[in-house]
């Protein structure tokens, strides 16, 4: 299975196919993000029969034919009309003239919103990620500050940024004719 939006081709993975394997194995070896990314890496690389509450896909930047980074989309247990979405850029692909990082949300979260009816998208970025910041500002994503307030309670470290779906139907509504 495979989605394709510009450049990007959002790849789901197979066990099977070695480039993809070579590829979580590096991304898993990288010393910056390995703190985290080893569980996205893991989601990324199990389906949701085997107990990831999540579907993941490999990111391939089709006009060089390699893959450049993760990215995974999961419902959030406290809003079902809510998708987060984690992503990771492969420490080759960081800071180049491609911009992966705000590609790879900007053309995800258009693809959703296109074919997902859910409220918004929702990223957790560490404050010292300078990098995720600058590429989730890019992508349309802003500060959510009813989140933020929620997390600060809860004494949780990441600040949540969020893009609201322009397409989003509330269920059950029709449209109504205005005047």
């Amino acid at each position: 299975m495979s989605i394709e939006n510009k450049n990007l081709k959002f790849v789901k993975y197979n066990e099977n196919n070695l480039k993809q394997q070579s590829f979580i194995t590096e991304i898993k070896e990288d010393k910056i993000i390995s703190s985290y990314i080893f569980n996205l890496a893991q989601d990324v690389t199990k389906s949701i029969d085997e107990g990831a509450n999540c579907i993941g896909f490999i990111a391939e930047d089709i006009s060089i034919n390699e893959y450049v980074g993760l990215c995974t989309i999961r419902s959030q247990g406290y809003d079902r009309d809510t998708l987060s979405i984690e992503y990771a850029v492969h420490s080759n692909y960081r800071n180049s003239e491609h911009k992966y990082g705000r590609n790879i949300l900007r053309n995800l979260t258009n693809l959703l919103f296109e074919t997902e009816n859910f409220k918004k998208a929702v990223l957790e970025i560490k404050p010292e990620n300078i990098s995720s910041i600058k590429a989730a500002g890019k992508a349309g994503f802003t500060v959510d500050y009813e989140l933020y307030e929620i997390f600060q309670n809860e004494g949780y470290y990441y600040i949540p940024y969020s893009k609201n779906n322009p397409y989003y139907k509330l269920p059950g509504v029709t449209k109504v004719k205005t005047k």
